[in-house]
């Protein structure tokens, strides 16, 4: 799937004929995760962190098309993209911490830049999905659409209107956060909820290194900081028992 996604990306960017591109999903849902045959094996290529970066810097506008249940690596897909149209009722997450991991493709430096450093702290650190109903006021949805029929439709017409409007592509990598001292303060905070309620667990303690970063950093210098935290995590789960997790997620948000 991400081999294609960069092929069709590279031929719509150098086809004429198109000025806008929508990525969509058919069956019951958007990307939903990883995909679970490539566990414990090694990565194929292209790996997502490319993919995404591919996204983020095409020079025609992207928009994702959002429904079902989008998870780890589809939320940091739909993250990197310029703009993301959503169905009522589409729930949006980074369960990785669930696994005993944390979200390893841009996941803890997009959300941040999006939603805001405490919206990413939230939903990072539980694992737990939000609706999008409930991030319609923190800029991760550009518009919400009540009839699932309509979606395609609806993101079509939104796309216009951004090319008519002229807008300047919102790169997600363009986006800076300040540092200010209520950052700290709210990471401090965090890190005591954490130490209270996660005790002993490793990803989630893991997790306030990259999110603090994006606070210092541009979001183009902190792809190696943010795997080596990954590689740091200490994952306390077998291969067979992360699998029967991660489609447990799956099910049970579906």
């Amino acid at each position: 799937m991400r081999k294609g996604l960069v092929e069709c990306i590279e031929r719509a960017t150098t086809d004429n004929s198109v000025t806008c591109i929508v990525i969509k999903c058919d069956g019951r849902t958007f990307i939903a995760g990883a995909d679970i045959s490539e566990f414990g094996h090694p990565p194929l290529e292209p790996q997502l962190p490319y993919v995404l970066e591919k996204i983020d810097q095409c020079t025609k506008p992207i928009v994702a098309t959002l429904f079902g249940t989008v998870l780890g690596g589809g939320f940091e897909l739909a993250l990197s993209c310029h703009y993301r149209v959503a169905v009522s009722g589409t729930k949006l997450g980074l369960p990785e911490v669930t696994l005993g991991l944390i979200p390893g493709a841009g996941g803890t430096q997009l959300l941040p830049r999006i939603g805001g450093i405490e919206l990413a702290l939230e939903m990072i650190t539980s694992g737990k999905p939000k609706s999008v109903q409930s991030l319609s006021d923190t800029g991760v949805i550009d518009l919400t659409v009540d009839d699932s029929a309509a979606l395609l439709e609806r993101t079509i017409e939104f796309s216009r209107n951004v090319l008519v409007q002229q807008k300047n592509i919102r790169r997600t990598s363009k986006i800076v956060i300040a540092h200010h001292q209520e950052y700290a303060q709210l990471f401090s905070l965090w890190r005591s909820k954490i130490a209270k309620k996660m005790r002993g667990q490793q990803a989630p303690n893991m997790l306030s290194t990259p999110l603090k970063m994006c606070c210092h950093y541009h979001l183009n210098k902190l792809c190696k900081k943010n795997e080596d935290c990954l590689m740091n995590v200490e994952i306390l789960l077998n291969h067979t028992l992360c699998v029967m997790l991660f489609l447990l997620n799956v099910w049970r948000l579906s």
